[in-house]
């Protein structure tokens, strides 16, 4: 009981300090941002047409994924299938290692990912990698913002809901799966639904994708580690089955519509002095791949 403790407290320091990581990532690309600018060159930038990049991704197409996220969720919820999962898997689960490599991978890589490929690319003056990473920033903080907001608007509980996990009863209360525990805008802001894990790797990995259809591989890396991550906070017991599944559909309507978007200001664009600087990126690559920034390195080579 008391290693478990020690383990609880351990993965609380790890999920703050994520959080601190995730929402300081964008903030340290406005800074590289700005002194490229400083120095002459037009770069782009995370926030290039937010506006309009945020009317897409919130409407057109992407609401059939944001109302199939909302309606998933309630028919899971409702219908007592979020429950079923939960007590199966955690009566089933042997995956605790994997779990808690999702729990932290779901911080790290996208909080490097996708201010490292944007930085990689002002550095290397490579113009597809800038645009490729300012799509992922804005991605990626677009969609956590929309998360914060919908976990402290709707106020979810986890499924343990604060009880201790390993208590005789920890799985026989359904109603913490139900719509009745919803608790809007309560003292706790950081809540279940949706989960901010999936969303944002999936946020990350569609606006790759989605920026580069023609690199295939790319969608199907990405695509699979966020589902993977996912399935980890479910086996994990972080999540409700329907708080991942309704964060992967609004993390890819988000990323991937943010993605299309800065591929087409990029065809569009001309030639700036960013171009014309050293290819400091081949020589990070093997660092970048070495380390595990999967998404960094991959833009030496194109």
């Amino acid at each position: 009981m008391a290693a478990g403790r020690r383990a609880r407290k351990a993965h609380g320091v790890v999920t703050n300090a994520g959080r601190r990581g995730l929402l300081a990532a964008p903030l340290l690309t406005l800074t590289l941002c700005s002194e490229a600018q400083a120095g002459g060159a037009k770069a782009p930038a995370p926030w290039d047409d937010l506006g309009s990049n945020l009317a897409a991704d919130f409407g057109g197409n992407n609401l059939y994924w944001h109302a199939a996220a909302v309606t998933s969720s309630v028919a899971l919820a409702e219908s007592g299938a979020d429950y079923e999962a939960r007590t199966w898997v955690q009566r089933q689960a042997r995956g605790r290692g994997f779990a808690d490599v999702c729990v932290v991978s779901g911080y790290v890589l996208p909080a490097v990912v996708a201010p490292g490929l944007y930085a990689a690319g002002l550095g290397a003056g490579d113009r597809k990698a800038a645009y490729a990473g300012a799509a992922a920033v804005q991605s990626l903080t677009v969609t956590l913002v929309t998360v914060g907001i919908l976990k402290w608007g709707l106020g979810r509980p986890y499924p343990n809901n604060g009880r201790d996990p390993y208590a005789p009863d920890a799985l026989d209360h359904p109603e913490d799966a139900r719509l009745g525990s919803l608790r809007p805008f309560g003292e706790h802001w950081m809540m279940a639904w949706p989960s901010g894990h999936t969303a944002a790797t999936m946020s990350v990995a569609a606006a790759l994708h989605g920026f580069a259809p023609e690199y295939g591989w790319l969608g199907w890396v990405g695509y699979p580690l966020a589902l993977g991550i996912g399935a980890g906070m479910i086996v994990g017991d972080h999540h409700w089955t329907s708080d991942v599944v309704a964060g992967a559909m609004m993390g890819h309507a988000i990323g991937y519509s943010t993605g299309r978007a800065f591929r087409r200001a990029f065809d569009g664009s001309k030639p700036s002095a960013l171009a014309s600087a050293y290819p400091v990126i081949r020589a990070v690559q093997p660092v970048v791949l070495a380390t595990g920034g999967w998404g960094v390195g991959v833009w030496g080579s194109l």
